[in-house]
């Protein structure tokens, strides 16, 4: 993972994604090939880490995705955007975790975009039909 990468997908600044970098370089839990790409050291401290991170995250994750189901209706037209950006932050997560979970909120972040296209049409369909019968 690069600066940048490591700055999109933790939504801070570049800057602070340096700072961080190197903190984790210092502390022995990320390795740098030199190239501008990090990645997670090869020792135990950093493997039990990844591994508590993981499990938290695990856990996180079910709370996201639970609270994400309960709001569908609350949400609406915007239950395709949280879902496109919860995916976008959490893929790796989702991917080996998640993944039928992961599923069944595409498929019914699908389901509120076609209904919120059908209602545009129709809406499309009146204004059309009102304007037909003022000219008559």
């Amino acid at each position: 993972m690069n600066v940048k990468e490591l700055s999109d997908k933790a939504s801070i600044s570049e800057g602070s994604a340096v700072k961080s970098l190197e903190e984790l370089s210092a502390a022995g839990l990320v390795e740098s090939d030199g190239n501008g790409r990090f990645r997670l050291a090869g020792n135990r401290r950093a493997e039990l880490l990844k591994s508590f991170y993981v499990e938290t995250a695990t856990q996180h994750m079910e709370g996201n995705i639970a609270k994400l189901l309960s709001r569908a209706e609350e949400l609406g037209e915007r239950f395709p955007e949280e879902v496109e950006r919860l995916i976008k932050r959490y893929y790796p997560v989702l991917k080996e975790n998640f993944y039928w979970s992961m599923v069944t909120l595409i498929e019914l972040a699908e389901k509120y975009k076609k209904e919120k296209d059908e209602k545009r049409r129709a809406t499309v369909v009146k204004s059309r039909d009102a304007d037909v019968r003022g000219a008559i």
